[in-house]
């Protein structure tokens, strides 16, 4: 029996020192001051010896295995990982995400997406008459090359994919631009050469491209798709920020025909949401709706190209034209 007084108030005594059991061990406690208990108090010491080693024997074990599980639990939850790779993984949430600043619509066959308001309407506009994506693809396309012409245009190239569920298929169309066959390295002797100027020109795609696609997946007549952009280009459209901002960092004094679009005639920039009518364009376009899409390639307006391609500097000859596919 134990009793709990001795525990509480213990008597003094100098004959027996609990510190001999330490020493037995191999302890040495020469660094503490030595006190003494009694000879009941050094017997109790004796008999709680074997449970405090069997508590410590019961606590090193379960002490292990919570450190084992937090280093797991560290390790795939990749607390210890540094992201050294410069490869970003997108998201794959599972949940819905919260909502964005876009407005949300609910379409029940198609919809439109273009850099411009007017485009994307132009767009709707077609798919309502009937007309194919591609057939919707492509007006908005020719309206970009309006209001957005200092991104893209019937100078340019694109790449396109069109995937028809009825077959399963995608179709894949490269119309990107090509170097003209006079392009000779020695003729970029300065590597600006080939990024700016007449000799960075490159063999147009563009339109060709949309005379492919038109072919192949196309529906309404050919004139439909670009009569919506000449009556826009023909009552002028309004300066974006963007097209401001890309074109008044431009010298455009080597273009008279960019000059008289984009500038008052006390030669300032115009200014943001400014009407502007590129007179000459809307006429090519109405060319290109009447001989079709082949019309810069090896119509009337291939021989235009040329000479105007020419009179600046550039290589670009009619066979470069004629090749194009």
């Amino acid at each position: 029996m134990v009793d709990f007084k001795l525990l509480l108030h213990p008597p003094v005594t100098d004959k027996v020192c609990f510190l001999r059991k330490r020493f037995k061990n191999g302890i040495n406690f020469s660094k503490f001051q030595s006190c003494c208990l009694s000879q009941d108090e050094d017997e109790l010491l004796e008999e709680n010896q074997e449970p405090r080693a069997r508590r410590k024997y019961i606590i090193a074990p379960v002490i292990l295995v919570i450190v084992i599980v937090i280093l797991v639990l560290a390790f795939t939850t990749n607390v210890f990982s540094k992201k050294t790779h410069g490869v970003l993984v997108p998201p794959n949430p599972t949940k819905p995400l919260p909502p964005s600043a876009s407005t949300l619509h609910v379409m029940d066959k198609g919809a439109i997406c273009a850099d411009g308001p007017p485009c994307a309407e132009i767009g709707k506009e077609i798919l309502m008459k009937g007309g194919s994506a591609v057939d919707a693809t492509i007006a908005a396309m020719f309206c970009n090359g309006i209001v957005t012409m200092q991104s893209m245009g019937l100078g340019g190239g694109f790449l396109m994919t069109v995937y028809i569920k009825e077959e399963k298929k995608a179709y894949s169309l490269n119309a990107k631009e090509k170097a003209p066959i006079n392009a000779k390295m020695e003729l970029y002797d300065d590597a600006t050469k080939s990024k700016n100027g007449p000799l960075a020109i490159g063999v147009p795609g563009e339109l060709k491209g949309y005379w492919t696609a038109y072919k192949k997946f196309g529906k309404l007549p050919w004139k439909d798709l670009i009569q919506p952009t000449i009556e826009l280009c023909e009552r002028g459209y309004n300066m974006t920020r963007h097209q401001h901002d890309s074109l008044s960092k431009t010298n455009l004094h080597n273009d008279s025909n960019l000059m008289s679009w984009f500038k008052d005639k006390d030669g300032t920039f115009k200014k943001v949401g400014s009407k502007i009518v590129p007179t000459k364009l809307c006429k090519t376009l109405r060319l290109i709706a009447t001989n079709g899409g082949n019309d810069l390639y090896n119509g009337t307006l291939s021989k235009m190209l040329v000479e105007d391609i020419e009179e600046i500097g550039g290589i670009i000859t009619k066979e470069d034209l004629l090749k194009y596919e």
